[in-house]
């Protein structure tokens, strides 16, 4: 892939659920990173906190930003999968919507890119904005770099080969499961130093959170069995069960961990009727 104008090929693409005023925040910088983009298409994933209306006022002054909205929510994956459909450029930057990138950092994503000979994926650390802790630290995830989904350069070349986001993972762990793809279909994911951004930590009511641990155990089984042999799937899933457990017996009580644990099996069966068929080694 050639190095020129690279500028000239890159879309950013934005995926937004009730975050009226981070998001303002976030397209606010993004604006002032327009000449190292086509377009920025936004999607509201079905809020209801008057977010379409603050983008459609944005975009009356901002004519690279499109705007789309979705009357339900699609979930992260098909959120992700909808805008990804819509533009034709070669690179696209995937943000979150509480995320705050600046031109420095935004060039040396590019810069690390047009460094690479073959098509990769370029991930800045992420920094959590309240404990300066690195979100995707290298240590924490599986051998070889792996993806956290806040904020990514992707190229279309990588998507033709791979495929989009798996539309069964709606709150968490579509990264993991698509760098697992991705390195299997002999591409990198380069997670850089030199490139940071912010995540903006977002407070959700306690209700929110129960429901949202649910379905992030869900999301990790189904991929640890579709991905993983049933031994090293089960051996994973065992240890986040057990961290979440002691986590959450103080928040939640003892029916939430029984909760807990028929989430994990029900993610285990849903991943290994996907996995079969086929081979998917670790």
């Amino acid at each position: 892939m050639g190095a020129e104008n690279i500028e000239n090929r890159v879309a950013i693409c934005v995926l937004t659920h009730n975050r009226r005023e981070d998001l303002r925040k976030t397209l606010k910088r993004i604006r002032e990173l327009e000449n190292l983009f086509t377009e920025c298409l936004v999607l509201d994933n079905g809020s209801s906190d008057g977010t379409t209306d603050m983008i459609g006022v944005l975009a009356e002054t901002f004519p690279k930003l499109r705007n789309f909205r979705s009357e339900e929510n699609l979930g992260v994956s098909k959120g992700r999968n909808f805008l990804w459909e819509r533009t034709e450029a070669d690179l696209i930057l995937a943000l979150d919507d509480d995320i705050i990138i600046n031109s420095r950092d935004f060039k040396e994503i590019l810069e690390e890119y047009k460094s690479s000979n073959l098509p990769c994926i370029v991930s800045p650390q992420i920094i959590e904005d309240d404990t300066g802790r690195i979100l995707n630290d290298n240590k924490v995830f599986w051998k070889g770099s792996t993806l956290y989904e806040a904020c990514f350069l992707l190229p279309r070349e990588i998507i033709e080969k791979v495929g989009m986001f798996d539309p069964a993972l709606s709150v968490a762990a579509e990264g993991q499961d698509y760098a697992i793809r991705v390195r299997r279909a002999g591409f990198k994911i380069h997670r850089i130093d030199s490139a940071t951004v912010i995540h903006v930590q977002r407070e959700r009511s306690n209700i929110v959170n129960k429901e949202r641990r649910l379905e992030w155990l869900r999301s990790f089984s189904y991929v640890y069995f579709k991905n993983l042999s049933i031994t090293s799937a089960t051996l994973k899933i065992s240890r986040l069960f057990l961290s979440m457990s002691r986590h959450d017996l103080v928040d939640f009580g003892f029916r939430h961990i029984f909760s807990l644990l028929k989430l994990a099996r029900k993610g285990a069966v849903e991943g290994m009727k996907v996995k079969s068929g086929r081979d998917a080694p670790d």
